[in-house]
């Protein structure tokens, strides 16, 4: 039985993860550990540690960082499964399979420069990356496609039924998803349109959880939090509800800036607004 850790950087990339897990628990082949950086802030700790409960894996954790990186470097995993470079060299063994799953399609040029002569298997999501990558001399490619999109279309529609339910959404109205980047991002000129759309949408929130955990960026989640309450018809998506995928089946379209979910809702072949007023 291979031994696997999926060295989780932030949060956001579990749902690129989840999918890979769920075949690897179906197969029975593979005795699976999870891990997060340790930073001052526990929060995202906190949910990734109930979600491994929930799938019974294990978490491996440390009263530091420096003893985190040690513990993962002395159980030599056969395969560590990263979201980006982070401390890869610090935690792979010599024997260690180093896979890069990326978490984002994107604009953003950090999709293509974060890469590692450590890296064994790049998982490239699409045709377009995988031959731009190709063409910069990157040998350590594999067409995979994108994995957080797969539970677009397994979650039950019981669940999809019970959010909505949660969020008591109006039957009546089309619903409008805003998912903002967090920088370069339209929030500022975006967030005063938004009252004006609750009269005849419903329109649901969902922030980059930077927005929520970062400093420089939390005036975003603090702006939000109060629109909600004064707004009736609009929905803030708590930081707790981390994975967009759900809402995604509810919206009736998106707006976004320069984040990856205008690429991951593509997906449903629903209406998509890109806002080009970023600050």
């Amino acid at each position: 039985m291979r031994k696997i850790l999926f060295e989780t950087h932030h949060l956001y990339y579990w749902p690129n993860f989840r999918p890979i897990i769920d075949e690897m628990i179906l197969s029975g082949d593979f005795e699976i550990y999870v891990s997060m950086p340790r930073r001052n802030l526990t929060i995202q700790q906190s949910i990734l540690i109930k979600e491994c409960n929930n799938l019974s894996i294990q978490f491996i954790t440390a009263d530091s960082e420096l003893r985190r990186v040690e513990k993962i470097y002395n159980e030599a995993f056969d395969i560590i499964i990263v979201g980006n470079v982070g401390k890869l060299n610090n935690i792979v063994n010599d024997k260690t399979i180093a896979i890069m799953v990326y978490h984002g399609i994107g604009l953003k040029q950090s999709y293509y420069k974060d890469t590692s002569s450590r890296i064994n298997i790049r998982a490239v999501e699409s045709a377009a990356r995988f031959d731009e990558l190709k063409n910069d001399g990157h040998q350590n490619l594999l067409l995979t496609g994108y994995t957080k999109l797969d539970r677009l279309f397994t979650i039950p529609d019981k669940e999809i039924y019970s959010l909505k339910k949660s969020l008591q959404l109006d039957n009546s109205k089309k619903t409008v998803l805003y998912a903002p980047s967090f920088y370069p991002s339209s929030v500022e000129k975006i967030s005063t349109q938004l009252p004006l759309l609750r009269q005849y949408y419903n329109v649901i929130i969902k922030l980059h959880g930077f927005s929520w955990e970062q400093k420089r960026y939390k005036y975003q989640s603090m702006l939000f939090t109060k629109m909600e309450k004064e707004n009736q018809n609009i929905y803030l998506v708590p930081n707790e509800q981390f994975d967009i995928i759900p809402f995604y089946r509810i919206a009736d379209l998106l707006v976004s800036d320069i984040s990856s979910t205008m690429f991951e809702y593509l997906s449903l072949n629903r209406p998509i607004v890109q806002a080009e007023c970023y600050s």
